[in-house]
C-alpha cells in the first residue's frame, strides 16, 4: 500500500484504475500517501489515502463541489446529509509525482479533516488560494488488488 507507483494499477470495486499521481504528506515525522486513481475507460478519478498512524487506515475519497472559500473554514460542514465535524487542522509539507512530469514537485498545504457518523470523512486541503473538497470512507486493504507497473 506504502509502495504504490505512479503508473501502477490498483483494481477496486471490480475497476481497474492507474495511479496518475502520488502525493507524499509529512508532518511532524509523520508520512501519508494520497494517490489519484484514474479510470482509463471512463477517464473518472477516485483518491485512495494510506496511512499508519497506529494502525493502516486506507480511504477511498471522490472530489465534490463544497464552497468553503470563506475564511476561517468552518468547524463543522454539511454535505449529502451527513454532518461532517472538524477533528484536525494543520499544515504539512507535500511531494508530489505526477505520471506527466519527468519529476517531483515540492509545496506545502493546509488541510483540514472531519469526520461524520458511519466513518465518514471529508478532507478540505487549500494549495495556495485554491480549496478542494473530497468525501469518502474507509475500506479493508483487502479490497484492493495492486498491480505494479510494467515497462
Amino acid at each position: 500500500m506504502f509502495s504504490l507507483q505512479v503508473g501502477d494499477v490498483v483494481s477496486y470495486d471490480e475497476i481497474d484504475y492507474v495511479v496518475q499521481n502520488k502525493i507524499t504528506f509529512e508532518e511532524g515525522g509523520d508520512t501519508w500517501f494520497d494517490y489519484m486513481l484514474v479510470d482509463a475507460a471512463t477517464e473518472s478519478e477516485i483518491w485512495l489515502s494510506a496511512e499508519d498512524d497506529d494502525g493502516v487506515t486506507v480511504g477511498i475519497f471522490r472530489e465534490v463541489d463544497l464552497d468553503v472559500t470563506v475564511p476561517p473554514v468552518p468547524r463543522s460542514l454539511t454535505h449529502d446529509g451527513h454532518n461532517y465535524r472538524q477533528r484536525e487542522h494543520s499544515n504539512a509539507n507535500v511531494t508530489v509525482e505526477r505520471e506527466d512530469a519527468t519529476r517531483s514537485s515540492s509545496s506545502s498545504v493546509e488541510y483540514w479533516e472531519f469526520e461524520a457518523p458511519g466513518e465518514r470523512y471529508m478532507t478540505v486541503a487549500r494549495w495556495g488560494g485554491s480549496y478542494e473538497v473530497s468525501v469518502g470512507e474507509s475500506i479493508e486493504e483487502y479490497e484492493l488488488k495492486i498491480y505494479p507497473r510494467v515497462d
